[in-house]
């Protein structure tokens, strides 16, 4: 991570955001005030920072979780939007307790990821149906609730109504069925989208478990920060952090906060990723999605 973009003042992150957005479904919700504006105001709420990758070790590095997002470009400006909005949700949705219990950080991350993946894998599709339409040409887990005709197919009228009347509803009711896709004790093997919902459950677990050791130094600094624009201002709060962040005690003398949790969950993140183009092209089927990080 070098040369990050700190964005301190809320204003800032709502005109970089803007011009992050490549489609114009995402600029229409955002000036709208929808889903995407109500995100980045979320999203607002802390003092932020966008950074180009140094290190390939980087990519799967989950710096939502400090506040930092990952500068990377998509083929399809769709995708290229949906990529920002998981981010974002994350990074504007976490909460921090320093001092907590392991198993209460697990459960925690699992839940803030379970949110993320909700609202920007299937949420959004019922503010803006027509997107379904130009992004991915396999099925995925939302078709199943809202398009029974499949991705070309039109939006189910009931479920727009739900979404309409009782949007807050809807996603807990989302996340309920997501949720119980994941803890499924016997799995569909033939089913490959619950299977890679549950695979990437795993992982996250996996992911976990590689920070018993330090979690507490980021949910610690978190707290700080968000204490720090109260007392002492968000230009000068965020400045601490980003000191602290890539002091020798996080980086370890190289440019990646935490290097060692950072290369042992790539590793992890490899696997699944080779696995996965292996299945799709057994399958022969439309390969994954792939994206370009800045700086790697």
């Amino acid at each position: 991570m070098r040369d990050p973009i700190v964005l301190a003042e809320a204003d800032d992150i709502r005109a970089f955001t803007r011009d992050l957005w490549r489609s114009e479904f995402f600029r229409r919700s955002h000036d709208s005030g929808g889903l995407v504006h109500k995100t980045v105001e979320q999203f607002s709420g802390l003092p932020r920072f966008f950074f180009p990758v140094t290190h390939e070790a980087e990519n799967p590095h989950f710096s939502a979780w400090w506040g930092g997002i990952q500068i990377r470009e998509y083929d399809n400006p769709a995708i290229h939007d949906l990529y920002y909005l998981h981010e974002i949700w994350h990074a504007g949705s976490m909460v921090y307790l320093p001092g907590m219990e392991f198993a209460n950080f697990q459960r925690k991350m699992i839940d803030n990821e379970l949110e993320a993946s909700v609202v920007s894998e299937m949420i959004i599709y019922y503010e803006i149906p027509e997107l379904r339409r130009v992004t991915f040409p396999y099925e995925i887990f939302v078709d199943r609730f809202l398009f029974p005709d499949g991705a070309d197919g039109d939006p189910d009228p009931v479920g727009l109504d739900r979404w309409r009347r009782n949007p807050d509803l809807l996603l807990a009711s989302l996340k309920l069925r997501r949720r119980n896709v994941m803890m499924a004790q016997n799995p569909n093997s033939d089913d490959d989208v619950e299977f890679w919902i549950q695979r990437y459950t795993h992982q996250n677990e996996m992911w976990a478990h590689l920070w018993y050791a330090r979690y507490d130094m980021v949910e610690a600094a978190m707290a700080r920060l968000i204490d720090d624009c109260k007392t002492i201002g968000r230009k000068a709060a965020i400045d601490s952090f980003m000191a602290w962040l890539m002091s020798e005690a996080v980086t370890r003398g190289t440019d990646i906060p935490f290097p060692d949790e950072a290369h042992a969950f790539a590793g992890v993140y490899a696997l699944n990723k080779n696995l996965y183009h292996t299945v799709f092209e057994e399958q022969n089927a439309a390969q994954p999605v792939s994206y370009r990080a800045q700086g790697s």
